[in-house]
């Protein structure tokens, strides 16, 4: 009996005709690999997006159900663990990413509280120097080593947006570090044996 392979698609993803036709050709003859990553194009207001990391954006769509399980310890981008080798598919899904200001900004405060509480989860702080330091690395790493300087006026604002998340995402741990510190705190105390009256 051949094993289930199953694709991953979600509703703002679509497939070229040359994607499908090379999807149908590897389910036809199906190799030793357990799942395939497709270069995926993104569009954000009407453009297609070339630098600062949203492309090639490969994403794992295909996989052999079997052999494919989820990091459970990721509240956002969920990350697919894999039992065996993964190979990548040539031709490309397109992904309609944004299309209004407000959409992008709620999406992204959802992003920066969901990996706030994920780091929380892992014992990690806020730190002062993350308040600068993070937002300054995550724009250069955008704008310039991954060529977000390509997308124009586009990629500015999409480089320095996701430097400025990178804050929120810090302050949003902040929050939250705090709020631990407080139960911690209150467990100790609700822990402490009641004081001791001395009688006369």
């Amino acid at each position: 009996m051949p094993e289930r392979v199953g694709a991953l698609l979600d509703a703002d993803e679509r497939l070229t005709p040359a994607l499908h036709a090379e999807i149908r050709a590897l389910l036809a003859h199906p190799g030793a690999y357990v799942g395939y990553w497709i270069p995926r194009c993104n569009i954000f207001f009407g453009q297609t997006v070339r630098g600062g990391g949203w492309y090639p954006d490969p994403q794992l769509r295909l996989l052999k159900r079997a052999a494919a399980r989820y990091d459970e310890r990721r509240l956002v981008h969920e990350l697919v663990l894999l039992d065996g080798p993964s190979a990548q598919l040539q031709h490309h899904l397109i992904h309609h990413n944004i299309e209004r200001l407000d959409e992008f900004w709620l999406k992204q405060t959802r992003y920066a509280l969901a990996e706030a509480r994920t780091i929380n989860a892992e014992g990690r702080r806020a730190r002062l120097r993350n308040f600068v330091g993070a937002p300054t690395r995550e724009f250069m790493r955008r704008y310039v080593q991954l060529g977000g300087w390509r997308d124009g006026a586009l990629g500015v604002f999409l480089c320095a947006a996701l430097a400025w998340f990178e804050l929120v995402k810090f302050a949003f741990l902040l929050v939250l570090g705090s709020r631990r510190t407080i139960i911690a705190c209150r467990n100790v105390v609700g822990a402490m044996p009641p004081p001791h009256h001395d009688t006369q």
